[in-house]
């Protein structure tokens, strides 16, 4: 059961990450106030950036080690 957690993480790992970092690098100049009229956009994309990141960490390692607790719990419950 691990190992298909482990193995689900290493498949998905890279996709998340790149799709993440892809959106990051093009949300950073606005977020950083670059550029003509950047400062109406600027808080918007930094809750945007911060989402990206919040979400890639979410699913990349908190979701695969709570369901990992959940089921080594139910797994001992049962015993």
């Amino acid at each position: 059961m691990v190992d298909a957690v482990r193995d689900a993480v290493s498949v998905r790992f890279r996709p998340i990450l790149l799709t993440a970092l892809t959106a990051s690098l093009g949300l950073l100049p606005t977020a950083l106030g670059f550029g003509k009229g950047a400062a109406p956009e600027q808080g918007l994309a930094i809750v945007t950036l911060g989402g990206l990141v919040w979400s890639g960490l979410l699913s990349t390692n908190l979701l695969p080690a709570l369901y990992v607790y959940k089921r080594e719990k139910l797994l001992r419950k049962i015993s």
